[in-house]
């Protein structure tokens, strides 16, 4: 039997949540940053909010890229759907 889903109340890091909201986020958006990070990450915020695709990791070097790789040409080659979960900070 899976486990039942549980909710975790992240704190809020004030000094993120104030630059996020003075660098144009919405108050929803600001929240869930200022969850995600800490204050010690507030020196790095430009950098950690790069939306451009050069700010993502190079694919090679996610773990386990050559088993997701193999696993998602295997589902095209078989017609089986493909669903994609992300989560910067998942763990399994």
């Amino acid at each position: 039997m899976s486990e039942a889903a549980r909710i975790v109340d992240r704190p809020v890091a004030a000094a993120i949540l104030r630059a996020t909201l003075e660098l144009g986020y919405t108050p929803l958006q600001a929240r869930i940053i200022a969850g995600r990070l800490s204050e010690a990450d507030l020196a790095k915020l430009p950098e950690l909010l790069n939306l451009q695709l050069s700010g993502l990791t190079p694919p090679d070097l996610l773990p386990d890229i050559d088993i997701a790789s193999e696993c998602i040409v295997s589902a095209i080659k078989q017609g089986l759907p493909i669903l994609l979960i992300s989560d910067f900070d998942a763990a399994i």
